[in-house]
């Protein structure tokens, strides 16, 4: 295993991350089906699968371009799909749930912006998530 140490790199990674365990809050949220309405559940269906298309999806790829680190000349990085938090996805209460998602992902967005000055391809990525976090932001009020 090669551990990321080009600085763009991780970071490119650490968006892909938190990206991916928002997708995995809102699968499990979609799953349970607690309280959400048939509306509410068709955009909990939309934004997780907008998020595998608009967003992991074109991280992976731009992963796959970039450096692992100097110590692995030549070698490029890919999705490592790390968790940072305890997997406790099914927070009790939708508006909340969905408000956590909403400013996970505004967060991400904030990320993408800062590192697309280095890299354009990202300028659809911070885009999505930001359109993603508006639509569960709306849905929660």
């Amino acid at each position: 295993m090669n551990l990321i140490t080009d600085p763009a790199t991780a970071r490119v990674a650490d968006l892909c991350n938190v990206t991916y365990e928002v997708l995995l809050h809102l699968l499990y949220r979609l799953m349970s089906r607690i309280d959400e309405s048939a509306e509410q559940i068709g955009t909990l269906a939309t934004v997780a699968v907008g998020i595998m298309n608009d967003v992991i999806g074109p991280l992976a790829e731009i992963l796959s371009t970039m450096p692992v680190g100097p110590e692995h000349p030549g070698h490029t990085a890919g999705a490592t799909f790390e968790l940072f938090y305890q997997p406790d996805y099914l927070l009790p209460h939708r508006k909340a749930a969905w408000l956590v998602g909403a400013e996970l992902l505004t967060g991400a967005a904030t990320s993408a912006e800062i590192e697309m000055r280095r890299d354009r391809r990202l300028e659809p990525v911070a885009s999505a998530l930001r359109s993603y976090a508006e639509a569960l932001r709306e849905e929660a009020s």
